[in-house]
């Protein structure tokens, strides 16, 4: 049986709320509720950032567990724009106490999960801490539907994408979610639902999802969180709108349709003996 620490027991407590944050790239950065940075198994948790959690909420039906956690976003530790480009998302978080006047004596972990939606409130970001009973809720196996369930270029799909992907370069800007490229290889609608991304510049490795072209005018669904300029190169992907005609006329790819284009609707399938013509 776990010994109850001794700060938990005595008649006055000094404990404070920590929050320990692992991000997907490796990325180690932790937060208290305390007045002063708090050192605990050499991380420094700084109280600069206002950090605040919600209360936790657990209950024995498997049910996904309630908790948020809230900080400041106009601090060097986090930034908007690296919020934006998902640098945070699905982070390791473990959420515990602590006595602030000895904080080596030990913790006491409330929570652990993973961050999941993230909303913003002016200068705060509130960030949803999913645990580990999340997963439960995880469809397995797969629906049917008359449009395509898999990735366009996936395994499942077998599109060779670098025969329609493009090299190209950012011409002029026009605005946050638009911008001149130099050509394409393909007419407009091939590349609504495409993806567009940077290999250089700042918003290297990051991608979009194009809204529409106009020539060569790309306009995205999003505003990429980095800052384009001209002279950044990228990748575009043609898209697919996950129609069974798109994928014979355009891809020639019905054998690897990963869909049930006759399925009848649920009109269809709700129909009684008395509505059938």
């Amino acid at each position: 049986m776990r010994k109850t620490p001794d700060y938990f027991t005595s008649n006055l407590t000094t404990l404070t709320t920590c929050c320990y944050m692992k991000l997907r790239n490796g990325d180690i950065i932790g937060f208290t509720e305390h007045l002063g940075d708090l050192t605990i198994d050499n991380l420094v948790y700084r109280a600069e950032n206002s950090f605040r959690s919600t209360s936790i909420e657990n209950t024995d039906n498997l049910s996904v567990d309630n908790l948020e956690i809230e900080g400041v976003i106009d601090s060097d530790v986090i930034k908007h724009e690296d919020l934006i480009a998902g640098l945070y998302d699905y982070a390791y978080v473990e959420i515990f106490v602590v006595d602030y006047q000895l904080p080596q004596a030990g913790k006491i972990i409330l929570k652990a999960g993973y961050i999941g939606e993230i909303r913003f409130c002016g200068q705060r970001f509130i960030a949803e801490i999913r645990g580990l009973s999340q997963k439960l809720n995880a469809n397995i196996g797969k629906y049917y539907s008359p449009t395509c369930r898999t990735n366009f270029g996936g395994s499942q799909c077998k599109i060779n994408l670098s025969k329609y992907q493009k090299h190209g370069v950012v011409v002029s800007l026009i605005q946050g979610k638009s911008f001149v490229i130099d050509k394409l290889i393909f007419e407009n609608d091939w590349y609504l639902y495409g993806l567009i991304k940077f290999i250089t510049g700042q918003n290297k490795d990051l991608s979009l999802e194009i809204k529409e072209i106009h020539e060569n005018i790309i306009s995205l669904m999003l505003e990429f969180p980095y800052q384009i300029n001209v002279g950044d190169e990228f990748i575009i992907t043609p898209g697919c709108d996950k129609q069974f005609s798109t994928c014979c006329e355009r891809y020639n790819n019905a054998v690897n349709f990963r869909g049930e284009p006759t399925l009848p609707g649920m009109d269809e399938i709700l129909k009684t003996s008395g509505t059938f013509k």
